[in-house]
């Protein structure tokens, strides 16, 4: 391959390189519902709306405090309230941790807010569902 056509078919590359990244960049994907902790179990929803939000513009998500401020402004009710000491706090000097952390954010918010025995309360919807199952058979299925 001749110097030009290498340097051409390296543009190329290139410029197939950066449009592929605006339209990832463009990717239009639904905001998270607010979460208000009334239903604990619907926080890993909201968790996989988030990390949809992420992927769908990394730009605007490079920090981790970019990414912990983007997901208290979904919060609403008792899981903004448990974040609010620490947010109105005078002491600037002394942020909490997971303020930069988007890791301990995420322990604080599932620890504090998330479902308390998530295996035990899968078991008790299963069984629940089983429960109502055998209900139906038993009223609608005689044979």
């Amino acid at each position: 391959m001749d110097p030009q056509t290498y340097t051409f078919s390296c543009l190329a590359d290139a410029i197939d390189h950066l449009a592929s990244r605006d339209e990832m960049s463009k990717t239009k994907v639904q905001e998270p519902n607010l979460f208000d902790s009334s239903d604990p179990c619907k926080l890993y929803a909201f968790l996989v709306q988030r990390k949809l939000n992420f992927q769908a513009h990394p730009k605007e998500f490079r920090t981790d405090r970019a990414k912990v401020m983007f997901m208290q402004s979904y919060l609403k009710g008792t899981a903004l309230e448990w974040f609010e000491p620490d947010l109105l706090a005078d002491d600037d000097d002394k942020p909490p941790a997971w303020l930069d952390n988007y890791s301990d954010f995420l322990t604080e918010l599932i620890k504090n807010i998330g479902p308390h025995d998530p295996v035990g309360d899968a078991e008790a919807q299963l069984e629940q569902l089983h429960m109502r199952r055998s209900a139906y058979h038993q009223v609608h299925c005689r044979i």
